[in-house]
Protein backbone atom coordinates (compact mmCIF):
# COMPACT_ATOMS: atom_id res chain seq x y z
CA UNK A 1 0.00 0.00 0.00
CA UNK A 2 0.72 3.64 -0.29
CA UNK A 3 2.70 5.20 2.59
CA UNK A 4 2.23 8.96 3.88
CA UNK A 5 5.63 10.64 4.05
CA UNK A 6 7.11 9.55 7.97
CA UNK A 7 6.09 12.92 9.74
CA UNK A 8 2.27 12.22 8.46
CA UNK A 9 2.12 9.18 10.03
CA UNK A 10 -0.28 9.41 12.67
CA UNK A 11 0.37 6.99 16.42
CA UNK A 12 -3.37 5.06 15.02
CA UNK A 13 -1.21 4.26 11.61
CA UNK A 14 1.30 3.18 13.58
CA UNK A 15 0.04 0.65 15.42
CA UNK A 16 -2.45 -0.62 12.75
CA UNK A 17 -3.59 -4.86 13.21
CA UNK A 18 -1.05 -7.38 12.57
CA UNK A 19 -3.04 -8.39 9.78
CA UNK A 20 -1.72 -5.20 8.12
CA UNK A 21 0.77 -4.05 9.81
CA UNK A 22 2.99 -0.85 8.14
CA UNK A 23 6.89 -1.89 7.33
CA UNK A 24 9.63 -1.54 9.74
CA UNK A 25 12.60 -1.72 7.82
CA UNK A 26 16.35 -1.38 9.01
CA UNK A 27 16.33 2.51 8.03
CA UNK A 28 13.02 2.74 10.56
CA UNK A 29 15.90 1.13 12.87
CA UNK A 30 18.52 3.43 12.30
CA UNK A 31 16.21 6.43 13.25
CA UNK A 32 15.59 4.87 16.47
CA UNK A 33 19.10 4.36 16.80
CA UNK A 34 19.79 8.46 16.00
CA UNK A 35 16.70 9.65 18.34
CA UNK A 36 18.39 7.59 21.43
CA UNK A 37 21.45 8.53 20.33
CA UNK A 38 20.78 12.14 20.38
CA UNK A 39 18.89 12.36 23.54
CA UNK A 40 21.99 10.33 24.85
CA UNK A 41 24.32 13.72 23.53
CA UNK A 42 21.71 16.56 24.93
CA UNK A 43 21.54 14.98 28.73
CA UNK A 44 25.31 14.87 28.78
CA UNK A 45 25.28 18.34 27.41
CA UNK A 46 22.76 18.85 30.43
CA UNK A 47 24.24 17.66 33.38
CA UNK A 48 25.77 20.66 34.57
CA UNK A 49 28.91 19.68 36.00
CA UNK A 50 27.24 16.22 37.53
CA UNK A 51 30.23 14.50 38.02
CA UNK A 52 31.71 17.26 40.08
CA UNK A 53 29.28 17.69 42.63
CA UNK A 54 29.63 15.72 46.08
CA UNK A 55 27.00 14.01 47.52
CA UNK A 56 27.29 12.79 51.18
CA UNK A 57 25.88 9.29 51.12
CA UNK A 58 27.31 6.07 50.44
CA UNK A 59 28.19 4.61 46.69
CA UNK A 60 27.34 8.39 45.66
CA UNK A 61 29.80 7.82 42.43
CA UNK A 62 28.30 5.12 41.39
CA UNK A 63 25.15 7.05 41.03
CA UNK A 64 26.62 10.10 39.43
CA UNK A 65 28.88 7.26 36.96
CA UNK A 66 25.20 5.34 36.47
CA UNK A 67 23.73 8.82 35.32
CA UNK A 68 26.80 10.22 33.60
CA UNK A 69 27.95 6.98 31.12
CA UNK A 70 23.72 7.70 29.42
CA UNK A 71 25.27 10.71 28.27
CA UNK A 72 27.97 9.06 26.60
CA UNK A 73 26.21 6.19 24.75
CA UNK A 74 25.14 7.72 21.86
CA UNK A 75 27.97 9.35 20.40
CA UNK A 76 29.65 6.16 19.20
CA UNK A 77 26.11 5.35 17.48
CA UNK A 78 25.98 8.44 15.39
CA UNK A 79 29.35 7.59 13.59
CA UNK A 80 28.04 3.79 12.70
CA UNK A 81 24.65 5.75 11.42
CA UNK A 82 26.75 8.09 9.14
CA UNK A 83 28.70 4.55 8.02
CA UNK A 84 25.55 2.66 7.47
CA UNK A 85 24.12 5.44 5.04
CA UNK A 86 27.08 5.83 3.32
CA UNK A 87 27.01 2.42 2.64
CA UNK A 88 27.83 1.44 -1.30
CA UNK A 89 28.07 5.11 -2.26
CA UNK A 90 31.13 5.13 -0.72
CA UNK A 91 32.46 3.94 -4.06
CA UNK A 92 30.83 6.70 -5.94
CA UNK A 93 32.84 9.47 -4.55
CA UNK A 94 36.42 11.12 -4.91
CA UNK A 95 37.62 13.43 -2.00
CA UNK A 96 36.55 16.06 -3.70
CA UNK A 97 33.10 15.31 -4.92
CA UNK A 98 31.61 13.93 -1.34
CA UNK A 99 33.22 17.55 0.26
CA UNK A 100 31.09 18.92 -2.82
CA UNK A 101 28.39 16.79 -1.78
CA UNK A 102 28.19 17.51 1.64
CA UNK A 103 28.74 21.27 1.88
CA UNK A 104 25.60 22.36 1.32
CA UNK A 105 23.94 19.43 3.74
CA UNK A 106 26.28 19.46 6.26
CA UNK A 107 29.25 21.36 6.16
CA UNK A 108 27.66 24.80 5.22
CA UNK A 109 25.07 24.46 8.42
CA UNK A 110 27.87 23.00 11.05
CA UNK A 111 29.82 26.64 9.58
CA UNK A 112 26.60 28.44 10.01
CA UNK A 113 25.50 27.45 13.63
CA UNK A 114 29.05 27.41 14.78
CA UNK A 115 29.60 31.25 13.60
CA UNK A 116 26.04 32.07 15.74
CA UNK A 117 27.36 30.49 18.79
CA UNK A 118 30.88 32.34 18.50
CA UNK A 119 29.32 35.14 18.21
CA UNK A 120 26.65 35.35 20.85
CA UNK A 121 29.51 34.49 23.41
CA UNK A 122 31.98 37.21 22.17
CA UNK A 123 28.41 39.55 22.90
CA UNK A 124 28.16 38.35 25.85
CA UNK A 125 32.36 38.21 27.07
CA UNK A 126 32.53 41.77 25.12
CA UNK A 127 29.56 43.78 26.12
CA UNK A 128 27.60 41.82 29.33
CA UNK A 129 31.07 41.51 30.97
CA UNK A 130 32.11 44.36 30.17
CA UNK A 131 35.64 43.52 28.51
CA UNK A 132 38.40 46.32 27.82
CA UNK A 133 40.25 46.05 24.66
CA UNK A 134 42.28 48.49 22.60
CA UNK A 135 41.79 47.18 18.91
CA UNK A 136 40.03 45.11 16.82
CA UNK A 137 42.72 42.58 17.20
CA UNK A 138 41.09 41.39 20.44
CA UNK A 139 38.10 40.59 18.14
CA UNK A 140 39.83 38.66 16.11
CA UNK A 141 41.62 36.88 18.43
CA UNK A 142 39.03 36.31 20.61
CA UNK A 143 37.18 34.88 17.74
CA UNK A 144 39.53 32.21 16.76
CA UNK A 145 40.24 31.06 20.33
CA UNK A 146 35.88 30.89 20.99
CA UNK A 147 36.10 28.66 17.28
CA UNK A 148 38.77 26.40 18.37
CA UNK A 149 36.97 26.36 22.27
CA UNK A 150 33.76 25.30 20.51
CA UNK A 151 35.15 23.12 18.05
CA UNK A 152 37.56 20.98 20.80
CA UNK A 153 35.47 21.20 23.68
CA UNK A 154 31.99 21.28 22.62
CA UNK A 155 29.36 18.92 20.90
CA UNK A 156 30.44 20.85 17.17
CA UNK A 157 33.66 18.30 16.88
CA UNK A 158 31.70 15.88 15.84
CA UNK A 159 31.15 17.22 12.04
CA UNK A 160 34.58 18.10 11.32
CA UNK A 161 35.53 13.92 13.16
CA UNK A 162 32.47 12.41 11.08
CA UNK A 163 33.99 13.99 7.88
CA UNK A 164 37.42 12.81 8.34
CA UNK A 165 36.43 9.80 9.01
CA UNK A 166 33.91 9.67 5.80
CA UNK A 167 37.14 11.02 3.44
CA UNK A 168 39.56 7.90 5.13
CA UNK A 169 36.64 5.55 4.22
CA UNK A 170 36.62 7.23 0.69
CA UNK A 171 39.97 7.29 0.07
CA UNK A 172 40.61 3.65 1.16
CA UNK A 173 37.59 2.75 -1.06
CA UNK A 174 38.83 -0.36 -2.55
CA UNK A 175 40.16 -2.01 0.91
CA UNK A 176 36.89 -0.82 2.95
CA UNK A 177 35.33 -4.10 1.92
CA UNK A 178 38.29 -5.83 3.64
CA UNK A 179 38.38 -7.87 7.07
CA UNK A 180 41.51 -6.73 7.30
CA UNK A 181 41.12 -3.30 6.84
CA UNK A 182 38.77 -3.34 9.98
CA UNK A 183 41.13 -4.97 11.46
CA UNK A 184 43.50 -1.88 11.34
CA UNK A 185 40.68 0.37 12.19
CA UNK A 186 39.79 -1.62 15.47
CA UNK A 187 43.62 -1.83 16.14
CA UNK A 188 43.90 1.95 16.00
CA UNK A 189 41.03 2.26 18.20
CA UNK A 190 42.18 0.35 21.01
CA UNK A 191 45.29 2.33 20.52
CA UNK A 192 42.95 5.48 21.95
CA UNK A 193 41.24 3.24 24.90
CA UNK A 194 44.86 2.03 26.11
CA UNK A 195 46.04 5.61 25.32
CA UNK A 196 43.25 7.12 28.05
CA UNK A 197 45.58 5.30 30.48
CA UNK A 198 49.08 6.36 29.51
CA UNK A 199 48.38 10.16 27.89
CA UNK A 200 51.00 9.01 24.97
CA UNK A 201 49.32 11.53 22.37
CA UNK A 202 46.32 14.01 23.08
CA UNK A 203 43.73 12.78 24.93
CA UNK A 204 41.54 15.18 23.90
CA UNK A 205 38.43 13.44 21.64
CA UNK A 206 38.22 16.18 19.15
CA UNK A 207 41.97 14.91 18.61
CA UNK A 208 41.29 11.25 18.43
CA UNK A 209 39.42 10.98 14.86
CA UNK A 210 40.90 8.27 13.68
CA UNK A 211 39.63 6.11 16.97
CA UNK A 212 36.45 6.94 15.89
CA UNK A 213 37.07 5.68 11.97
CA UNK A 214 36.35 1.91 12.68
CA UNK A 215 32.45 2.91 13.90
CA UNK A 216 31.82 4.42 10.36
CA UNK A 217 33.44 1.55 8.77
CA UNK A 218 31.69 -0.82 11.03
CA UNK A 219 28.33 1.21 9.81
CA UNK A 220 29.17 0.87 6.30
CA UNK A 221 30.00 -2.48 6.82
CA UNK A 222 26.59 -3.25 8.29
CA UNK A 223 24.99 -1.80 5.36
CA UNK A 224 27.15 -3.81 2.76
CA UNK A 225 26.41 -6.85 4.65
CA UNK A 226 23.09 -6.42 5.17
CA UNK A 227 21.54 -10.02 5.44
CA UNK A 228 24.05 -11.43 7.05
CA UNK A 229 23.38 -8.97 10.16
CA UNK A 230 19.82 -9.72 10.04
CA UNK A 231 20.14 -13.62 10.17
CA UNK A 232 22.89 -12.83 13.30
CA UNK A 233 20.82 -10.66 15.10
CA UNK A 234 17.57 -13.07 14.65
CA UNK A 235 19.73 -16.11 16.39
CA UNK A 236 21.01 -13.89 19.77
CA UNK A 237 18.54 -14.34 22.00
CA UNK A 238 16.82 -11.89 23.73
CA UNK A 239 18.16 -12.86 27.50
CA UNK A 240 21.86 -12.87 26.45
CA UNK A 241 21.63 -9.90 24.71
CA UNK A 242 20.15 -8.24 27.84
CA UNK A 243 22.43 -9.67 29.84
CA UNK A 244 25.47 -8.38 28.01
CA UNK A 245 24.08 -5.19 27.78
CA UNK A 246 23.90 -5.17 31.80
CA UNK A 247 27.33 -6.23 31.95
CA UNK A 248 29.07 -3.68 29.48
CA UNK A 249 26.99 -0.41 31.24
CA UNK A 250 27.80 -1.42 34.73
CA UNK A 251 31.75 -2.17 32.87
CA UNK A 252 31.54 1.11 31.33
CA UNK A 253 30.91 3.09 34.75
CA UNK A 254 33.40 1.14 36.02
CA UNK A 255 36.03 2.00 33.95
CA UNK A 256 35.20 5.66 34.33
CA UNK A 257 35.42 5.39 38.07
CA UNK A 258 38.74 4.41 37.89
CA UNK A 259 39.97 7.10 35.27
CA UNK A 260 38.57 9.50 37.85
CA UNK A 261 40.59 7.96 40.15
CA UNK A 262 43.85 8.32 37.65
CA UNK A 263 42.63 11.99 37.75
CA UNK A 264 41.64 11.95 33.99
CA UNK A 265 39.91 15.38 32.35
CA UNK A 266 37.14 13.55 30.80
CA UNK A 267 37.04 9.94 32.64
CA UNK A 268 33.82 9.13 30.91
CA UNK A 269 35.35 9.91 27.34
CA UNK A 270 33.10 7.97 24.52
CA UNK A 271 36.59 6.51 23.53
CA UNK A 272 36.62 4.22 26.27
CA UNK A 273 36.63 -0.10 25.49
CA UNK A 274 33.84 -0.31 27.87
CA UNK A 275 31.82 2.10 26.19
CA UNK A 276 32.59 1.32 22.54
CA UNK A 277 31.28 -2.26 23.42
CA UNK A 278 28.21 -0.53 25.08
CA UNK A 279 27.16 1.62 22.39
CA UNK A 280 27.53 -1.79 19.90
CA UNK A 281 25.27 -3.47 22.16
CA UNK A 282 22.73 -1.11 22.18
CA UNK A 283 23.59 -1.10 18.30
CA UNK A 284 21.91 -4.82 18.02
CA UNK A 285 19.50 -4.71 20.67
CA UNK A 286 17.41 -1.58 18.42
CA UNK A 287 18.20 -3.66 15.62
CA UNK A 288 16.18 -7.03 17.35
CA UNK A 289 13.51 -4.78 18.64
CA UNK A 290 10.09 -4.30 17.30
CA UNK A 291 8.48 -2.31 20.15
CA UNK A 292 10.86 0.85 19.62
CA UNK A 293 8.88 1.62 16.43
CA UNK A 294 6.73 4.45 17.31
CA UNK A 295 9.49 6.47 18.40
CA UNK A 296 9.57 6.56 14.08
CA UNK A 297 6.52 9.60 14.88
CA UNK A 298 8.86 12.05 15.40
CA UNK A 299 10.88 11.44 12.44
CA UNK A 300 14.62 11.33 13.90
CA UNK A 301 15.79 11.87 10.57
CA UNK A 302 14.48 14.76 9.70
CA UNK A 303 15.38 17.09 12.96
CA UNK A 304 18.02 15.38 14.82
CA UNK A 305 20.62 16.96 12.96
CA UNK A 306 19.12 20.72 13.51
CA UNK A 307 18.49 19.57 17.38
CA UNK A 308 22.26 19.12 17.17
CA UNK A 309 23.27 21.93 15.82
CA UNK A 310 21.08 24.14 18.17
CA UNK A 311 21.08 22.39 21.28
CA UNK A 312 24.30 23.49 22.64
CA UNK A 313 23.55 27.31 22.11
CA UNK A 314 19.98 26.63 23.56
CA UNK A 315 21.62 25.58 26.75
CA UNK A 316 25.05 28.36 26.73
CA UNK A 317 21.78 30.65 27.12
CA UNK A 318 19.86 29.38 29.79
CA UNK A 319 22.71 27.98 31.96
CA UNK A 320 23.38 31.09 33.69
CA UNK A 321 19.93 30.68 34.79
CA UNK A 322 20.14 27.17 35.72
CA UNK A 323 23.51 26.62 36.82
CA UNK A 324 23.22 28.83 40.07
CA UNK A 325 19.85 26.31 41.29
CA UNK A 326 22.31 23.11 40.44
CA UNK A 327 24.81 24.55 42.47
CA UNK A 328 22.43 25.31 45.18
CA UNK A 329 22.40 23.84 48.70
CA UNK A 330 19.17 22.31 47.93
CA UNK A 331 20.36 20.46 44.68
CA UNK A 332 24.15 19.61 46.37
CA UNK A 333 23.03 17.97 49.52
CA UNK A 334 20.18 16.07 47.68
CA UNK A 335 21.19 13.56 44.34
CA UNK A 336 17.40 13.30 43.66
CA UNK A 337 17.13 16.78 43.38
CA UNK A 338 20.37 17.01 41.58
CA UNK A 339 18.79 14.51 38.86
CA UNK A 340 15.64 16.22 38.88
CA UNK A 341 16.72 19.18 37.73
CA UNK A 342 19.24 18.16 35.17
CA UNK A 343 16.04 15.97 33.77
CA UNK A 344 13.75 18.75 33.70
CA UNK A 345 16.80 21.19 32.16
CA UNK A 346 17.14 18.18 29.29
CA UNK A 347 13.02 17.99 28.37
CA UNK A 348 13.36 21.82 27.91
CA UNK A 349 16.35 21.78 25.79
CA UNK A 350 15.30 18.48 23.79
CA UNK A 351 11.64 20.25 23.30
CA UNK A 352 13.54 24.02 22.27
CA UNK A 353 15.58 22.51 20.21
CA UNK A 354 13.24 20.65 18.62
CA UNK A 355 10.82 23.16 18.57
CA UNK A 356 12.80 26.03 16.75
CA UNK A 357 14.13 23.27 14.14
CA UNK A 358 10.46 22.77 13.59
CA UNK A 359 9.89 26.49 13.13
CA UNK A 360 13.12 27.48 10.89
CA UNK A 361 12.18 24.34 8.65
CA UNK A 362 8.81 25.94 8.16
CA UNK A 363 10.21 29.08 6.59
CA UNK A 364 13.35 30.28 3.69
CA UNK A 365 15.55 29.59 6.18
CA UNK A 366 14.99 26.02 6.11
CA UNK A 367 18.23 25.77 3.95
CA UNK A 368 20.62 26.49 7.45
CA UNK A 369 19.64 22.77 7.97
CA UNK A 370 20.94 21.66 5.29
CA UNK A 371 19.04 19.24 2.69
Amino acid sequence: MDLPPPEEISMKQLFASSANPLPYTIEDKMSVLRFISICSVVWGHCLLDLGAAQFNFPYSQWYQALFLQLGRIGTINFFIIAGYFLGEKVQLFTLKSYIKHRFFSLILPWMIFLGIFVLIEMFKILTLKQVLHESIWFEINLFIRLVKSFIFDLSYWFVPASLFSSLILILFKKQVASFKFGIILASISLFYCVNLYYGWISLAHTKSFLAYTFFMWLGLTLKLNLNFFKDFIKKVRWMNLALLFLVAYILACTEGLVLLKIGLKDPFASTRLSNQFLSIMLLFAVLKSDWLRWITIFNPRKYTFGIYLTHCIIIALLTPVVYPLATSSMAVNSFTNAILLRLCFFVSILFLSALVVKLIKSTHLKFIFGK
